[in-house]
């Protein structure tokens, strides 16, 4: 087994504002001793900036874009795998506010695109409230996306199922802090998640 990698950042800081682009991928290639041979590459590309204007103002925006794959075959068993590579995008936009001094509310969106299949957003929000120094409760709410791997689509390790769809999750949660002393905190949550499409591995 080989693999490597590299990863290229440049980082921006100004009084209001802080953000960075980053190239990055990995590679590698497999010759193990049960017949399997495989190469595989991963290349991306990261876009992130955040603005603080006045007022308890936070605004990001930013882009992601993700290229995976490569091709296996196994030597002994004659089998080919194929060649399969999958893209991957999604910009993204969130802002966060402060109320009243001690109310944070933010809220987010996600566009998801995916070369198999298609599109879908991704949104997300939630509150956090301080009624005083030693208690912060919180509520939020958000949507999962999470499509099937290389692996999971194509490579028998321990199943592989072509036809499989992304898994799609909505997520509610809520919370509370309890500052007891200065060394000594106590952290509540609660959550329900309903999800569809779950991937398992079934032999």
């Amino acid at each position: 087994i080989v693999r490597g990698g590299m990863d290229l950042t440049l980082e921006n800081r100004y009084s209001r504002a802080e953000g960075m682009a980053k190239l990055h991928g990995t590679f590698g290639k497999h010759r193990l001793w049960d017949g399997f041979r495989s190469t595989d590459r991963v290349l991306g590309v990261v876009l992130f900036e955040e603005f603080r204007p006045a007022g308890g103002t936070k605004i990001s925006a930013g882009f992601d874009l993700k290229r995976y794959g490569g091709k296996a075959l196994n030597a002994i068993g004659a089998r080919d795998f194929g060649r399969h590579f999958i893209t991957e995008a999604a910009p993204h936009l969130h802002a966060q506010q402060v109320v009243m001094g001690n109310i944070i509310l933010n809220g987010g969106i996600r566009r998801e695109h995916h070369s198999m299949f298609g599109g879908t957003w991704v949104p997300t929000m939630g509150v956090v409230a301080q009624p005083d120094h030693r208690i912060s409760l919180r509520m939020a709410v958000s949507k999962g996306f999470h499509s099937p791997t290389v692996k999971d689509l194509y490579l028998p390790f321990p199943a592989a199922n072509p036809d499989l769809k992304p898994e799609r999750l909505w997520s509610l949660e809520g919370g509370a802090e309890v500052r007891l002393a200065d060394r000594l905190a106590m952290d509540f949550t609660l959550y329900r998640m309903k999800g569809e499409g779950i991937i398992q591995p079934v032999f």
